[in-house]
Protein backbone atom coordinates (compact mmCIF):
# COMPACT_ATOMS: atom_id res chain seq x y z
CA UNK A 1 0.00 0.00 0.00
CA UNK A 2 1.49 3.41 -0.86
CA UNK A 3 1.66 6.07 0.88
CA UNK A 4 -1.23 8.16 0.42
CA UNK A 5 -3.15 5.38 -0.07
CA UNK A 6 -2.18 4.30 3.79
CA UNK A 7 -3.20 8.15 4.79
CA UNK A 8 -6.44 7.96 2.86
CA UNK A 9 -7.75 5.36 5.11
CA UNK A 10 -6.32 6.97 8.03
CA UNK A 11 -8.54 9.96 7.49
CA UNK A 12 -11.38 8.12 6.30
CA UNK A 13 -11.19 6.70 10.30
CA UNK A 14 -11.04 9.82 11.67
CA UNK A 15 -13.77 11.03 13.99
CA UNK A 16 -13.55 14.11 13.19
CA UNK A 17 -14.00 13.39 9.24
CA UNK A 18 -16.98 11.14 10.10
CA UNK A 19 -19.57 12.46 6.91
CA UNK A 20 -16.82 14.24 5.02
CA UNK A 21 -15.98 13.59 1.47
CA UNK A 22 -12.26 12.86 0.84
CA UNK A 23 -10.36 12.36 -1.89
CA UNK A 24 -6.83 11.54 -3.69
CA UNK A 25 -5.19 14.21 -6.14
CA UNK A 26 -2.09 12.87 -6.89
CA UNK A 27 -0.02 13.62 -3.08
CA UNK A 28 -2.75 15.44 -1.90
CA UNK A 29 -5.78 14.56 0.52
CA UNK A 30 -8.60 16.88 -0.67
CA UNK A 31 -11.50 17.06 2.21
CA UNK A 32 -14.57 18.64 2.07
CA UNK A 33 -16.47 18.49 5.88
CA UNK A 34 -20.05 18.11 6.04
CA UNK A 35 -20.64 21.93 6.61
CA UNK A 36 -19.27 23.27 3.25
CA UNK A 37 -15.84 23.84 4.68
CA UNK A 38 -12.71 22.36 3.14
CA UNK A 39 -8.87 22.11 3.09
CA UNK A 40 -6.00 20.08 1.10
CA UNK A 41 -2.30 19.11 2.72
CA UNK A 42 0.37 17.16 1.40
CA UNK A 43 0.54 14.28 4.01
CA UNK A 44 3.96 12.92 2.39
CA UNK A 45 5.71 16.55 3.03
CA UNK A 46 4.76 16.74 6.56
CA UNK A 47 5.34 12.88 8.07
CA UNK A 48 8.28 11.20 7.84
CA UNK A 49 7.46 7.56 5.65
CA UNK A 50 10.04 5.84 7.95
CA UNK A 51 8.08 6.24 11.05
CA UNK A 52 6.82 3.39 12.78
CA UNK A 53 3.22 3.53 11.64
CA UNK A 54 1.78 3.98 15.31
CA UNK A 55 3.68 7.71 15.50
CA UNK A 56 2.79 8.10 11.63
CA UNK A 57 -1.07 7.51 12.45
CA UNK A 58 -1.08 9.65 15.32
CA UNK A 59 1.16 12.63 13.64
CA UNK A 60 -1.61 11.82 11.05
CA UNK A 61 -4.65 12.30 13.09
CA UNK A 62 -3.22 16.00 14.97
CA UNK A 63 -2.71 17.29 10.95
CA UNK A 64 -6.45 16.39 10.44
CA UNK A 65 -7.76 17.78 13.43
CA UNK A 66 -5.53 21.07 13.17
CA UNK A 67 -6.91 20.74 9.15
CA UNK A 68 -10.65 20.72 10.45
CA UNK A 69 -10.29 23.50 12.68
CA UNK A 70 -8.38 26.00 10.52
CA UNK A 71 -10.98 24.54 7.62
CA UNK A 72 -12.56 27.38 5.48
CA UNK A 73 -15.63 27.73 3.55
CA UNK A 74 -16.04 26.49 0.07
CA UNK A 75 -17.12 28.73 -2.53
CA UNK A 76 -21.15 28.84 -2.91
CA UNK A 77 -21.34 26.59 -6.04
CA UNK A 78 -19.15 23.72 -4.66
CA UNK A 79 -20.74 23.77 -1.27
CA UNK A 80 -22.71 20.09 -0.81
CA UNK A 81 -25.85 19.46 -0.83
CA UNK A 82 -28.08 19.58 2.24
CA UNK A 83 -27.97 15.36 3.86
CA UNK A 84 -27.99 13.36 6.98
CA UNK A 85 -26.43 14.98 10.25
CA UNK A 86 -22.88 14.87 10.02
CA UNK A 87 -22.65 12.83 13.54
CA UNK A 88 -24.32 9.97 11.82
CA UNK A 89 -23.19 8.32 8.55
CA UNK A 90 -27.05 7.42 7.98
CA UNK A 91 -29.98 9.79 8.54
CA UNK A 92 -31.27 8.84 12.11
CA UNK A 93 -34.20 6.49 12.15
CA UNK A 94 -37.47 7.89 11.02
CA UNK A 95 -36.07 10.94 9.61
CA UNK A 96 -36.10 11.04 6.20
CA UNK A 97 -33.32 13.15 4.24
CA UNK A 98 -33.53 16.44 3.70
CA UNK A 99 -36.09 17.47 1.15
CA UNK A 100 -35.19 19.33 -1.70
CA UNK A 101 -37.42 22.24 -2.22
CA UNK A 102 -36.17 22.86 -5.78
CA UNK A 103 -37.04 19.53 -7.14
CA UNK A 104 -40.02 19.20 -9.68
CA UNK A 105 -40.69 15.46 -8.80
CA UNK A 106 -43.63 14.63 -5.94
CA UNK A 107 -43.59 11.81 -3.58
CA UNK A 108 -44.62 8.55 -4.93
CA UNK A 109 -47.48 6.82 -3.01
CA UNK A 110 -47.35 3.33 -5.38
CA UNK A 111 -50.48 1.80 -4.81
CA UNK A 112 -49.86 -1.84 -6.42
CA UNK A 113 -51.92 -2.97 -9.05
CA UNK A 114 -50.36 -6.15 -9.53
CA UNK A 115 -51.94 -9.34 -7.76
CA UNK A 116 -50.46 -10.92 -5.73
CA UNK A 117 -27.70 -5.46 1.78
CA UNK A 118 -12.07 4.89 2.12
CA UNK A 119 -10.80 4.51 -1.16
CA UNK A 120 -8.88 2.01 -0.31
CA UNK A 121 -9.40 -1.36 2.11
CA UNK A 122 -6.05 -3.64 1.23
CA UNK A 123 -6.26 -4.75 4.78
CA UNK A 124 -8.54 -7.88 6.58
CA UNK A 125 -11.94 -7.26 7.47
CA UNK A 126 -12.59 -6.15 10.92
CA UNK A 127 -12.90 -8.89 13.58
CA UNK A 128 -16.03 -9.80 14.04
CA UNK A 129 -18.03 -8.04 16.76
CA UNK A 130 -20.80 -8.85 18.79
CA UNK A 131 -23.66 -10.30 16.72
CA UNK A 132 -26.73 -8.03 15.87
CA UNK A 133 -28.53 -11.24 15.94
CA UNK A 134 -28.43 -11.34 19.78
CA UNK A 135 -28.53 -7.58 20.18
CA UNK A 136 -31.93 -7.82 18.60
CA UNK A 137 -33.25 -11.41 20.69
CA UNK A 138 -33.22 -9.50 23.86
CA UNK A 139 -35.72 -12.07 25.49
CA UNK A 140 -37.90 -14.82 24.10
CA UNK A 141 -41.36 -14.45 22.64
CA UNK A 142 -43.53 -13.37 25.32
CA UNK A 143 -46.76 -14.60 23.69
CA UNK A 144 -48.64 -17.87 24.27
CA UNK A 145 -51.01 -17.11 20.98
CA UNK A 146 -50.25 -18.38 17.74
CA UNK A 147 -52.83 -16.40 16.02
CA UNK A 148 -51.67 -13.18 17.76
CA UNK A 149 -47.99 -13.66 17.05
CA UNK A 150 -49.47 -13.83 13.41
CA UNK A 151 -50.96 -10.66 13.70
CA UNK A 152 -47.78 -8.19 14.13
CA UNK A 153 -45.40 -9.96 12.19
CA UNK A 154 -43.22 -7.86 9.57
CA UNK A 155 -40.69 -8.82 7.15
CA UNK A 156 -37.41 -7.54 7.96
CA UNK A 157 -34.37 -7.59 5.68
CA UNK A 158 -30.63 -7.84 6.81
CA UNK A 159 -27.37 -8.62 5.29
CA UNK A 160 -26.25 -12.30 4.19
CA UNK A 161 -24.27 -12.97 7.74
CA UNK A 162 -27.09 -11.63 10.40
CA UNK A 163 -29.33 -14.88 9.26
CA UNK A 164 -26.79 -17.61 8.50
CA UNK A 165 -25.24 -16.44 12.06
CA UNK A 166 -28.73 -17.67 13.32
CA UNK A 167 -28.11 -21.37 12.33
CA UNK A 168 -28.33 -24.14 15.48
CA UNK A 169 -27.56 -27.29 14.34
CA UNK A 170 -27.63 -28.50 18.02
CA UNK A 171 -30.90 -27.99 17.64
CA UNK A 172 -31.96 -27.85 14.13
CA UNK A 173 -33.08 -23.77 14.25
CA UNK A 174 -32.57 -20.67 12.40
CA UNK A 175 -34.63 -17.94 11.80
CA UNK A 176 -37.12 -17.88 8.97
CA UNK A 177 -35.37 -16.45 5.91
CA UNK A 178 -35.07 -16.28 2.32
CA UNK A 179 -32.38 -14.96 0.29
CA UNK A 180 -33.27 -12.45 -1.94
CA UNK A 181 -30.01 -11.71 -3.18
CA UNK A 182 -26.43 -13.47 -2.98
CA UNK A 183 -25.77 -11.41 -0.06
CA UNK A 184 -29.11 -9.78 1.20
CA UNK A 185 -32.01 -12.13 2.53
CA UNK A 186 -35.24 -11.55 4.17
CA UNK A 187 -36.72 -12.62 7.56
CA UNK A 188 -39.85 -12.39 9.68
CA UNK A 189 -39.90 -10.81 13.15
CA UNK A 190 -42.48 -10.15 15.52
CA UNK A 191 -43.11 -6.19 16.16
CA UNK A 192 -43.52 -5.24 19.23
CA UNK A 193 -43.53 -1.63 21.09
CA UNK A 194 -39.92 -1.70 21.84
CA UNK A 195 -38.36 -4.48 20.47
CA UNK A 196 -38.14 -6.10 17.09
CA UNK A 197 -37.47 -9.96 17.59
CA UNK A 198 -36.41 -12.08 14.96
CA UNK A 199 -38.87 -15.25 14.79
CA UNK A 200 -37.04 -18.67 14.29
CA UNK A 201 -38.39 -21.93 13.19
CA UNK A 202 -38.68 -22.73 17.08
CA UNK A 203 -41.04 -20.54 17.83
CA UNK A 204 -42.73 -20.63 15.64
CA UNK A 205 -43.41 -25.18 16.28
CA UNK A 206 -43.50 -23.86 20.37
CA UNK A 207 -46.63 -21.36 18.67
CA UNK A 208 -48.39 -24.29 17.11
CA UNK A 209 -48.08 -22.34 13.77
CA UNK A 210 -47.26 -24.28 10.58
CA UNK A 211 -43.83 -23.93 9.39
CA UNK A 212 -45.37 -22.77 6.04
CA UNK A 213 -42.31 -19.98 5.33
CA UNK A 214 -44.30 -18.57 1.94
CA UNK A 215 -47.57 -18.24 4.21
CA UNK A 216 -45.29 -16.21 6.93
CA UNK A 217 -44.23 -14.17 3.92
CA UNK A 218 -47.06 -13.43 2.48
CA UNK A 219 -48.81 -12.41 5.76
CA UNK A 220 -45.85 -10.56 6.53
CA UNK A 221 -45.35 -8.65 3.54
CA UNK A 222 -49.80 -7.47 3.42
CA UNK A 223 -49.07 -6.14 6.99
CA UNK A 224 -45.70 -3.79 5.76
CA UNK A 225 -48.35 -3.09 3.05
CA UNK A 226 -51.39 -1.87 4.84
CA UNK A 227 -49.09 -0.47 8.14
CA UNK A 228 -49.69 3.25 6.27
CA UNK A 229 -52.88 3.05 3.87
CA UNK A 230 -53.56 6.12 1.70
CA UNK A 231 -56.77 6.14 -0.02
CA UNK A 232 -57.51 2.30 1.44
CA UNK A 233 -55.07 0.99 -0.70
CA UNK A 234 -52.02 -0.98 -0.11
CA UNK A 235 -48.90 1.56 -0.73
CA UNK A 236 -45.93 2.83 0.32
CA UNK A 237 -44.64 6.59 0.37
CA UNK A 238 -41.49 7.76 -1.59
CA UNK A 239 -40.33 10.87 -0.48
CA UNK A 240 -37.70 13.16 -2.98
CA UNK A 241 -34.60 14.45 -0.81
CA UNK A 242 -30.71 15.03 -1.14
CA UNK A 243 -27.87 12.71 0.03
CA UNK A 244 -24.42 13.69 -0.50
CA UNK A 245 -25.42 15.87 -3.43
CA UNK A 246 -27.73 13.46 -5.15
CA UNK A 247 -31.42 13.11 -5.61
CA UNK A 248 -32.71 9.85 -3.79
CA UNK A 249 -36.12 9.14 -3.41
CA UNK A 250 -36.45 7.65 0.28
CA UNK A 251 -38.52 4.80 1.60
CA UNK A 252 -40.29 6.52 4.41
CA UNK A 253 -41.53 4.18 6.24
CA UNK A 254 -42.58 2.80 8.82
CA UNK A 255 -40.24 3.46 11.36
CA UNK A 256 -37.79 0.42 11.72
CA UNK A 257 -38.87 -1.10 8.56
CA UNK A 258 -37.74 1.15 6.14
CA UNK A 259 -35.01 -1.23 4.16
CA UNK A 260 -38.40 -4.08 4.11
CA UNK A 261 -39.40 -2.67 1.29
CA UNK A 262 -36.39 -4.18 -0.35
CA UNK A 263 -38.28 -7.72 -0.39
CA UNK A 264 -41.25 -6.18 -1.77
CA UNK A 265 -40.38 -6.73 -5.54
CA UNK A 266 -43.64 -6.31 -7.15
CA UNK A 267 -44.08 -2.87 -5.00
CA UNK A 268 -40.46 -1.97 -6.24
CA UNK A 269 -41.61 -2.47 -9.65
CA UNK A 270 -44.39 0.22 -9.68
CA UNK A 271 -41.76 2.51 -7.73
CA UNK A 272 -39.36 2.11 -11.12
CA UNK A 273 -41.91 2.60 -13.37
CA UNK A 274 -42.93 5.64 -11.72
CA UNK A 275 -39.58 7.45 -11.11
CA UNK A 276 -38.85 6.28 -14.78
CA UNK A 277 -41.56 7.72 -16.46
CA UNK A 278 -40.93 11.43 -14.97
CA UNK A 279 -36.97 10.75 -15.45
CA UNK A 280 -36.81 10.52 -18.95
CA UNK A 281 -36.84 6.39 -19.01
CA UNK A 282 -34.06 6.32 -16.70
CA UNK A 283 -32.49 3.50 -14.58
CA UNK A 284 -33.70 3.11 -11.08
CA UNK A 285 -31.09 2.06 -8.39
CA UNK A 286 -32.30 0.62 -5.33
CA UNK A 287 -30.01 0.66 -1.97
CA UNK A 288 -30.55 -1.17 0.83
CA UNK A 289 -28.44 1.15 2.50
CA UNK A 290 -29.18 0.18 6.52
CA UNK A 291 -32.26 -0.86 8.16
CA UNK A 292 -33.39 2.57 8.37
CA UNK A 293 -32.60 3.79 4.87
CA UNK A 294 -33.50 2.14 1.92
CA UNK A 295 -33.62 4.53 -1.33
CA UNK A 296 -33.78 4.78 -4.72
CA UNK A 297 -31.54 6.82 -7.08
CA UNK A 298 -31.37 7.16 -10.99
CA UNK A 299 -28.22 5.82 -12.50
CA UNK A 300 -27.99 9.08 -14.12
CA UNK A 301 -27.40 11.23 -11.09
CA UNK A 302 -24.34 12.88 -11.44
CA UNK A 303 -23.29 12.75 -8.03
CA UNK A 304 -23.42 8.60 -7.70
CA UNK A 305 -19.59 8.98 -6.96
CA UNK A 306 -19.93 10.98 -3.61
CA UNK A 307 -22.89 9.66 -2.30
CA UNK A 308 -21.67 5.94 -2.17
CA UNK A 309 -18.16 7.41 -1.15
CA UNK A 310 -20.42 9.03 2.04
CA UNK A 311 -22.64 5.48 2.56
CA UNK A 312 -19.07 3.95 2.53
CA UNK A 313 -18.24 5.29 6.02
CA UNK A 314 -20.84 3.30 7.57
CA UNK A 315 -20.08 0.00 5.89
CA UNK A 316 -18.97 -1.67 9.20
CA UNK A 317 -21.96 -0.17 11.10
CA UNK A 318 -23.97 -2.76 12.86
CA UNK A 319 -26.96 -0.83 11.01
CA UNK A 320 -25.66 -1.38 7.78
CA UNK A 321 -26.89 -3.99 5.38
CA UNK A 322 -25.47 -4.01 1.62
CA UNK A 323 -25.58 -0.71 0.97
CA UNK A 324 -24.71 -1.17 -3.00
CA UNK A 325 -27.51 -0.14 -5.88
CA UNK A 326 -29.53 -3.27 -7.24
CA UNK A 327 -32.00 -2.84 -10.57
CA UNK A 328 -35.50 -4.74 -10.20
CA UNK A 329 -36.91 -6.85 -12.75
CA UNK A 330 -40.04 -9.50 -12.62
CA UNK A 331 -37.41 -12.15 -11.78
CA UNK A 332 -36.00 -10.18 -8.66
CA UNK A 333 -32.66 -8.48 -7.92
CA UNK A 334 -29.58 -7.96 -9.50
CA UNK A 335 -26.70 -6.03 -8.47
CA UNK A 336 -25.93 -3.03 -10.59
CA UNK A 337 -22.25 -2.94 -11.16
CA UNK A 338 -20.92 -0.53 -14.12
CA UNK A 339 -17.96 -0.28 -16.39
CA UNK A 340 -14.85 0.27 -14.94
CA UNK A 341 -14.09 3.82 -16.47
CA UNK A 342 -17.83 5.05 -14.78
CA UNK A 343 -16.99 7.68 -11.60
CA UNK A 344 -18.07 5.56 -8.99
CA UNK A 345 -16.73 2.31 -10.25
CA UNK A 346 -13.72 3.04 -7.83
CA UNK A 347 -15.72 3.44 -4.57
CA UNK A 348 -18.08 0.64 -5.60
CA UNK A 349 -16.16 -1.49 -6.23
CA UNK A 350 -14.62 -0.77 -2.73
CA UNK A 351 -18.22 -1.28 -0.50
CA UNK A 352 -18.49 -4.21 -2.43
CA UNK A 353 -15.69 -6.45 -1.67
CA UNK A 354 -15.99 -4.87 1.93
CA UNK A 355 -19.21 -5.98 2.42
CA UNK A 356 -18.44 -9.45 1.31
CA UNK A 357 -15.61 -10.10 3.01
CA UNK A 358 -17.33 -9.51 6.28
CA UNK A 359 -20.25 -11.59 4.87
CA UNK A 360 -18.20 -14.47 4.12
CA UNK A 361 -15.48 -14.55 6.88
CA UNK A 362 -19.16 -14.81 9.07
CA UNK A 363 -20.17 -18.16 6.96
CA UNK A 364 -16.41 -19.30 6.99
CA UNK A 365 -16.77 -19.09 10.70
CA UNK A 366 -20.40 -20.78 10.95
CA UNK A 367 -19.63 -23.47 8.38
CA UNK A 368 -17.02 -24.94 10.82
CA UNK A 369 -18.88 -25.44 13.15
CA UNK A 370 -21.65 -27.54 11.17
CA UNK A 371 -21.47 -31.44 11.50
CA UNK A 372 -20.52 -31.96 7.83
CA UNK A 373 -16.95 -32.31 6.50
CA UNK A 374 -16.87 -29.85 4.19
CA UNK A 375 -13.43 -30.07 3.12
CA UNK A 376 -11.21 -27.15 3.18
CA UNK A 377 -12.80 -24.21 3.29
CA UNK A 378 -10.93 -21.72 0.98
CA UNK A 379 -11.35 -17.75 2.42
CA UNK A 380 -12.34 -14.64 0.25
CA UNK A 381 -9.74 -12.26 -0.20
CA UNK A 382 -9.82 -8.51 -0.87
CA UNK A 383 -7.40 -7.61 -3.27
CA UNK A 384 -6.10 -4.25 -5.44
CA UNK A 385 -7.07 -4.59 -9.09
CA UNK A 386 -5.76 -1.55 -10.77
CA UNK A 387 -7.39 1.79 -9.76
CA UNK A 388 -10.44 -0.36 -8.09
CA UNK A 389 -10.82 -3.34 -5.51
CA UNK A 390 -11.59 -6.68 -6.35
CA UNK A 391 -11.57 -10.45 -4.50
CA UNK A 392 -9.97 -13.49 -4.73
CA UNK A 393 -9.93 -17.11 -3.47
CA UNK A 394 -6.98 -19.62 -3.30
CA UNK A 395 -6.95 -23.18 -4.03
CA UNK A 396 -3.51 -25.14 -3.94
CA UNK A 397 -2.65 -28.19 -4.94
CA UNK A 398 -2.17 -29.57 -1.17
CA UNK A 399 -5.88 -28.43 -0.21
CA UNK A 400 -7.23 -31.52 -1.56
CA UNK A 401 -11.29 -31.11 -1.99
CA UNK A 402 -13.57 -28.30 -1.04
CA UNK A 403 -15.01 -25.05 -1.23
CA UNK A 404 -14.25 -21.64 -2.69
CA UNK A 405 -16.49 -18.61 -2.48
CA UNK A 406 -17.70 -16.60 -5.15
CA UNK A 407 -14.73 -14.23 -5.85
CA UNK A 408 -13.49 -12.42 -8.72
CA UNK A 409 -10.51 -14.12 -9.32
CA UNK A 410 -9.05 -17.79 -8.26
CA UNK A 411 -5.40 -18.61 -7.54
CA UNK A 412 -4.13 -22.15 -8.62
CA UNK A 413 -1.36 -22.80 -6.63
CA UNK A 414 0.63 -26.16 -7.19
CA UNK A 415 3.27 -26.25 -4.55
CA UNK A 416 6.51 -28.06 -4.97
CA UNK A 417 6.35 -31.61 -3.36
CA UNK A 418 7.87 -32.13 -0.02
CA UNK A 419 8.79 -35.46 -1.09
CA UNK A 420 12.20 -35.65 -2.39
CA UNK A 421 11.18 -38.54 -5.15
CA UNK A 422 8.66 -36.31 -6.59
CA UNK A 423 9.93 -34.16 -9.39
CA UNK A 424 6.53 -31.81 -9.46
CA UNK A 425 7.68 -28.25 -9.50
CA UNK A 426 5.47 -25.51 -8.67
CA UNK A 427 3.20 -23.53 -10.77
CA UNK A 428 0.67 -20.64 -10.38
CA UNK A 429 -1.91 -19.18 -12.44
CA UNK A 430 -4.68 -16.45 -11.88
CA UNK A 431 -8.04 -15.85 -13.81
CA UNK A 432 -11.84 -14.76 -13.19
CA UNK A 433 -13.12 -17.22 -11.76
CA UNK A 434 -16.21 -17.44 -14.28
CA UNK A 435 -13.71 -18.27 -16.79
CA UNK A 436 -11.85 -20.96 -14.66
CA UNK A 437 -15.08 -22.47 -13.96
CA UNK A 438 -15.95 -22.38 -17.72
CA UNK A 439 -12.15 -24.07 -19.14
CA UNK A 440 -11.90 -26.36 -16.01
CA UNK A 441 -15.94 -27.10 -15.52
CA UNK A 442 -15.30 -30.78 -14.54
CA UNK A 443 -13.63 -29.84 -11.12
CA UNK A 444 -16.29 -26.79 -10.05
CA UNK A 445 -19.65 -27.10 -9.43
CA UNK A 446 -22.17 -24.97 -7.51
CA UNK A 447 -22.39 -26.14 -3.79
CA UNK A 448 -26.25 -26.63 -3.27
CA UNK A 449 -27.64 -25.64 0.06
CA UNK A 450 -25.27 -23.07 1.38
CA UNK A 451 -25.54 -19.35 0.95
CA UNK A 452 -23.94 -17.10 0.17
CA UNK A 453 -22.83 -18.78 -2.77
CA UNK A 454 -20.07 -21.38 -2.65
CA UNK A 455 -18.15 -23.48 -5.37
CA UNK A 456 -17.35 -27.12 -4.99
CA UNK A 457 -13.57 -27.87 -5.74
CA UNK A 458 -12.64 -31.27 -6.64
CA UNK A 459 -8.90 -32.43 -6.56
CA UNK A 460 -6.87 -29.74 -8.15
CA UNK A 461 -5.96 -29.22 -12.42
CA UNK A 462 -3.59 -31.66 -13.60
CA UNK A 463 -0.60 -30.30 -16.20
CA UNK A 464 -3.03 -30.62 -19.32
CA UNK A 465 -5.99 -28.49 -16.92
CA UNK A 466 -3.14 -25.66 -15.54
CA UNK A 467 -1.98 -25.23 -19.54
CA UNK A 468 -5.69 -24.35 -20.24
CA UNK A 469 -6.49 -21.98 -17.22
CA UNK A 470 -3.05 -20.39 -18.31
CA UNK A 471 -4.37 -19.81 -21.91
CA UNK A 472 -7.61 -18.21 -20.94
CA UNK A 473 -6.03 -16.02 -17.63
CA UNK A 474 -6.45 -13.16 -19.58
CA UNK A 475 -10.12 -13.45 -21.00
CA UNK A 476 -12.94 -11.30 -19.45
CA UNK A 477 -15.77 -13.53 -19.86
Amino acid sequence: MGFIDWAFDVAAAHPDLTGALIDVDGEWLDILLPDGRTFRFRPGQMIDGSKPEPVRRKLLDRLISIGVARAESAPAESAPAESAPAESAFPASGSPASSNPGSSAPGIDAASDRSSGPESFDEDPPEDEPSAVAAERLEPLDTSSGESVLAHIMPIVRSADYFVASHDHARDDSMIYVPLTSFVGAGIAIDGRDLITPMYFSDAERLGLPTDIVGFFQQALMHLRTSDLANGQPSVQVQPGTLAGAQIFEFAGPPSYQSSWFMDVEMALTVAESLSSVHDDGLALFVPASRDLAFVVMADDPHLAPLFQYLSRATTDAESIYPLPHVVTGDGWSEWIPMNDHPAARILSKIRARSRAAIYSVQEREMRTWPNDFGKLAPFEVIRDGALTSSATRWTSLDGFGSVPDAEYIDFVRQRSPHPWDAETSDRVRLRTQVARDVWHEGMSPMHNVWPPRWNVAGFPDDAQMAALKEASTREF
